[in-house]
């Protein structure tokens, strides 16, 4: 990575600045990584800013939520089919924290600190096994018929069939 001295100079102003708001020694290292120019440290600067989460991931979190809320809905309504109830996949089971990490941290982000999906917050997120193309097929499934209020069974079959 490459900074010039103007960019080295405003990023140092700013740590020198929050190292003085907030009176702790952890911008020590960062202002001398700036003031003295070290190249090769310059991804320090940088570990708490991550790589950008895609439309495409945060889409397909958003309606995988929405999908499993809506098949809640069904199974609120209808009970006694436990054709549906018992079926592992009408639950949402999050995603994989190992290969599936940037749709798991979206989750979180918008069922813990955006609180956009309540229902969701006691569970733990980690399927521990990889659901993102499992819960891609569904959602394309819903997607296509998902007008119907309150869901009907063949809805949701299709869905669920579409594991």
């Amino acid at each position: 990575m490459q900074l010039d001295k103007y960019q080295r100079l405003v990023l140092l102003n700013q740590f020198s600045i929050r190292k003085y708001v907030e009176r702790v020694d952890y911008y020590d290292d960062l202002i001398t990584i700036l003031s003295h120019g070290y190249e090769s440290c310059y991804d320090d600067l940088f570990t708490n800013i991550y790589d950008s989460v895609s439309e495409d991931v945060t889409h397909l979190v958003v309606n995988t939520l929405d999908m499993f809320r809506w098949i809640r809905y069904y199974k609120e309504l209808n009970v006694s089919d436990t054709a549906v109830s018992e079926n592992l996949h009408s639950n949402f089971l999050g995603f994989d924290g190992t290969y599936e990490g940037t749709y798991k941290v979206y989750a979180e982000f918008i069922i813990n600190d955006e609180n956009r999906y309540p229902e969701y917050k006691p569970m733990k997120l980690n399927s521990h096994h990889p659901m993102a193309d499992c819960y891609n097929r569904m959602v394309q499934v819903w997607l296509m018929d998902r007008t119907q209020d309150p869901p009907t069974k063949a809805q949701v079959d299709a869905i669920l069939a579409a594991v």
